[in-house]
């Protein structure tokens, strides 16, 4: 039976291995750890792996230093990244609760549930969790596509999370033009540093394959922006990249970029993915 061709997007476990300065062992690895998924036939031994993963991978190894030790692979971690599940909420609750309040924040009440639900209901990809090999929830992303009025409104403080209703919600869907405002990217603090450190690229690396994924689907990102007062968030969006503007409201640290006219390079590779799609439809 010949070998088949990987089709357009995809690339063969040699050329991957190129791509990430590795072997096909290290591709492996990669994949047992859930940094990577094969694709292809079950019948068939040869398998492809996905581009804009593997560029999803570096770009995410670019901002996080590398935490294995040679040798000792086996003892990190292994996750996977994929959309929330509604009984997932409690615990994505669970998690902002104990991220989020603490001295500076004493009062903190997580989103309710309620919210959280309206908006997943509305638009599936809102919520994207990082889970171990038996589904246990170690962190999540949130993402909502809101009009750029609405991003205003809520960075200046005119109003707050519970007021962002699922009308406010904007769907992912091709030749529609979206703000995105992170809402929240959170590794459950139970965790060791270490652990903590490595769940966090997952996640990241998670975070950077959508975005991908939505410029191969034409969706249009006009704007990224976030909002932090926790020292590790800080640190993780300017490791990103994303620039970080005067904020209206003190100690609420703001961080905007307009992704057309971004140099950050997962941004970049963004912009390409969606110009090609755009010169292909032409």
């Amino acid at each position: 039976m010949p070998r088949l061709q990987p089709a357009p997007g995809f690339i063969t476990a040699k050329e991957a291995a190129l791509m990430l300065n590795g072997s096909e062992a290290m591709l492996s690895r990669y994949v047992k750890e859930g940094k990577l998924k094969r694709y292809g036939p079950s019948e068939r031994k040869y398998k492809f792996y996905k581009i804009s993963e593997i560029e999803a991978v570096i770009a995410a190894r670019n901002v996080f230093e590398t935490t294995y030790t040679e040798g000792q692979w086996k003892e990190n971690p292994s996750s996977i990244f994929k959309q929330a599940r509604e009984e997932d909420l409690e615990t994505i609750a669970r998690i902002s609760m104990a991220v989020f309040q603490d001295e500076r924040n004493p009062t903190y009440n997580p989103t309710p549930i309620k919210t959280r639900l309206a908006w997943m209901r509305k638009n599936k990809d809102i919520y994207h969790g990082l889970y171990t090999q038996d589904g246990n929830l170690v962190g999540y992303i949130c993402l909502l596509p809101l009009s750029k009025e609405t991003i205003d409104l809520f960075i200046t403080d005119k109003i707050k999370t519970t007021d962002i209703t699922e009308n406010e919600i904007e769907p992912f869907k091709p030749n529609h033009p979206i703000h995105l405002y992170i809402m929240a990217m959170c590794i459950d603090p139970i965790y060791p540093t270490r652990q903590k450190h490595e769940y966090g690229a997952r996640l990241i690396s998670g975070l950077f394959a959508l975005l991908l994924d939505f410029a191969t689907h034409n969706i249009k990102i006009e704007t990224i922006s976030a909002r932090s007062y926790k020292p590790d968030g800080i640190r993780l969006l300017r490791k990103i990249g994303i620039p970080q503007l005067h904020s209206p409201i003190p100690n609420k640290n703001l961080f905007s970029v307009t992704v057309k006219e971004s140099g950050i390079p997962i941004l970049e590779k963004y912009n390409e993915l969606l110009n090609s799609k755009e010169d292909n439809k032409n």
